[in-house]
């Protein structure tokens, strides 16, 4: 019931932005859209959303959700089993994030990179990423 209600509320979000037609605020609209398709099972919408968010923040200059929407696309991939094309998504995640001035954000792309390597088998990948995540203040 959550994810109708989510899909309802980002959908009028949406309506409302392509109105004003602001691309910054298109753009996360847009990543929230692609999180909702992804919780609700959708990788292949979750992709295509993330896909047009991340074009959009970069054209607009709003990285913080072209970086929303790399991670999205990046957990999509993973959850379809394309382990090459997620890890590559999470590499330049964690260039942009690193580029940023979040260190929260920073830990977060670590974390699920680390994550993924672990699971693919690469546990000194993964070592090196948590660590990396650990000193970052």
């Amino acid at each position: 019931g959550q994810v109708e209600r989510a899909r309802s509320l980002a959908a009028d979000a949406r309506r409302q932005i392509d109105d004003v037609g602001d691309d910054r605020w298109l753009a996360a609209v847009i990543e929230t859209q692609a999180q909702v398709a992804l919780a609700a099972g959708d990788r292949d919408g979750a992709r295509d959303l993330a896909e047009q968010a991340r074009a959009l923040g970069e054209s607009s200059g709003n990285q913080l959700a072209q970086l929303a929407a790399m991670l999205t696309e990046a957990r999509a991939l993973r959850q379809g089993g394309d382990v090459s094309a997620a890890e590559d998504l999470f590499a330049r995640a964690a260039g942009l994030a690193r580029a940023g001035t979040s260190p929260a954000r920073v830990r977060e792309v670590l974390r699920e990179w680390a994550d993924l390597r672990a699971d693919a088998g690469d546990h000194r990948g993964a070592y090196e990423l948590t660590r990396e995540a650990l000193a970052v203040n």
